[in-house]
C-alpha cells in the first residue's frame, strides 16, 4: 500500500453502489470520494430518482406544490 503524501490523510470508504473499498488520499479541496467510478455514481442517483418517483406515484410522498 502506498502511503499518502505529506499533509494528506488516508480515508477508507466503501462505494455507495457496490460496497467495494475505496482507498483514496483526501485532498485539501473537494469531498471524499463516495463511489468507485463515475458510472456507479450515475447509477446510484438514477436509482434514487426512480425510487422517489415510484414513492410519489404510490402516494407515499406528499406533494409540496
Amino acid at each position: 500500500m502506498i502511503a499518502p503524501a505529506a499533509g494528506q490523510q488516508a480515508h477508507i470508504r466503501e462505494c455507495l453502489w457496490c460496497q467495494t473499498v475505496i482507498l483514496a488520499a483526501r485532498r485539501q479541496r473537494g469531498s471524499t470520494p463516495k463511489f468507485c467510478s463515475p458510472s456507479h455514481r450515475l447509477a446510484f442517483w438514477a436509482a434514487l430518482r426512480r425510487r422517489a418517483l415510484a414513492d410519489f406515484e404510490a402516494g407515499d410522498l406528499p406533494s409540496q406544490c
